[in-house]
């Protein structure tokens, strides 16, 4: 996995799926997966989420798809986002809300990028009503996670108030990163 992740970092995106579907064809060959991968339970879901990001950006959308539904299929919370923040991606809005509403015991930071993809999805649907709850979310929640305030602005199409979030950070030294 921290191979595949690697190989995406550097966009060797062909590779980076030719090694998961090297990881996978290993494991689809064997009825005890966690004796090849001792980390097998806690990687598995982490492995189909990156064959799914290679698979978009090769430009197999429909393959990335059903991969990143196969990754969500777990309820990990991780991948029930990544899958909501793909079809987003794609113009799905209403496909997104699907994985959202399964999401559970999030961090707050988690919970910030839950609302901030459910913000996406309104905004997509001209769902104004959940529009504002988010965007208040998301305000009085900043500080667990700045991005995804600042991402929620963006979807929103409040630009200025963006810039101005976006040079605060900047003049923050705590906050600069």
């Amino acid at each position: 996995v921290q191979i595949i992740a690697a190989l995406g970092h550097q966009e060797h995106y062909a590779a980076m799926l030719a090694e998961s579907d090297t990881v996978v064809s290993a494991i689809e060959s064997t009825n005890f997966p966690e004796k090849l991968f001792a980390d097998y339970y806690e990687q598995y879901g982490e492995l189909l989420d990156l064959r799914a990001v290679a698979l978009e950006r090769e430009g197999q959308e429909a393959e990335a798809a059903a991969q990143f539904k196969t990754a969500a299929a777990g309820n990990s919370v991780n991948q029930l986002i990544n899958l909501a923040a793909f079809y987003c991606d794609l113009s799905r809005p209403a496909d997104a809300l699907e994985p959202l509403r399964r999401v559970q015991g999030t961090s707050p930071y988690g919970a910030m990028v839950v609302e901030s993809i459910r913000l996406e999805a309104a905004v997509q649907l001209g769902d104004r009503r959940q529009t504002a709850a988010s965007l208040r979310y998301l305000r009085q929640h900043a500080a667990d996670a700045p991005g995804a305030y600042l991402d929620g602005l963006i979807s929103a199409n409040q630009l200025d108030r963006a810039a101005h979030v976006l040079v605060q950070q900047l003049l923050d030294l705590d906050e600069r990163q």
